[in-house]
């Protein structure tokens, strides 16, 4: 029997995080929902921190160490068993009302997604904003200029989900798997965005996937609008002229950049 909406924990190493996490999601309004922490790979006792909350919502999901965020959350997407499916980090935190505003503001707007504002914390101290996204609506022409979803804010109804594929696992997307589906989304649905800050994002560089990172800012940008237009010949999709070239214009500067910056680039053995 299937459930209104299905959280998607991806956690790792992050007992005490992940089990406030939970928490946060058992405390909702909204309570017609089950919750998948979908682990990749933890040492520490986040699995038996987890399983002990009697709750019979919650359900623990095994998996290798990845050291990418998509693959826990795609399981979890496999897994599911919602009409709607909503991601949460696990060092993220959710306010009570979070499901239930944003559900509600889908259902209003009749879109397949919706996402809210966010608290930036630093060093667990309240940071300003994170989007102030100016409109009632993303759209896909806002994610080709950048991301203003918070992941954790996200809730996609599971068949939009479906016919994206889910998160990207490839290297070339690792830090930008999130905008990646995104911009899938947009191409299928507006996103509804609700600016009350209805999530806690906690901001720590240091431990982000985004500090292991060697790609350019230009080599993202390369790998977002190549698997845009990739899924979209694979999906069937069939975008208007207009934006078939508006994304090939935009691959034809990101491989200008790059072509330039090696240039630029001293030849190995070279003096600085």
């Amino acid at each position: 029997m299937g459930v209104r909406v299905s959280v998607i924990i991806p956690t790792w190493n992050r007992a005490a995080a992940v089990v406030e996490a939970v928490g946060d999601v058992l405390r909702q309004t909204e309570t017609d929902f089950e919750v998948l922490v979908c682990d990749d790979g933890s040492t520490d006792e986040s699995r038996a921190r987890v399983r002990a909350i009697a709750d019979p919502r919650l359900f623990w999901i095994d998996g290798p160490r990845s050291g990418c965020p998509a693959a826990p959350r795609n399981r979890g997407i496999r897994l599911a068993r919602g009409e709607w499916i909503a991601f949460l980090d696990s060092d993220d935190r959710w306010l009570p009302s979070k499901l239930a505003r944003q559900l509600e503001v889908a259902s209003a707007a009749g879109v397949g997604a919706v996402s809210s504002n966010a608290i930036r914390l630093r060093d667990g101290k309240p940071s300003g904003t994170v989007v102030d996204h100016p409109r009632p609506l993303i759209r896909t022409a806002d994610l080709l200029s950048w991301n203003p979803v918070v992941c954790s804010s996200m809730v996609v109804r599971a068949d939009v989900i479906a016919r994206c594929g889910g998160f990207p696992e490839d290297r070339a997307h690792l830090a930008i798997e999130d905008h990646a589906l995104w911009l899938r989304v947009s191409a299928l649905t507006d996103i509804a965005y609700v600016e009350e800050c209805l999530v806690r994002y906690r901001d720590e560089p240091v431990t982000s996937v985004r500090a292991r990172l060697s790609a350019s800012a230009d080599e993202q940008r390369l790998a977002l609008y190549e698997g845009y237009r990739r899924w979209w010949r694979e999906a069937g999709q069939r975008p208007s002229l207009s934006h078939r070239l508006l994304i090939a214009a935009r691959c034809f500067r990101s491989r200008c950049r790059l072509r330039a910056a090696a240039r630029r680039a001293p030849a190995p053995g070279a003096p600085r």
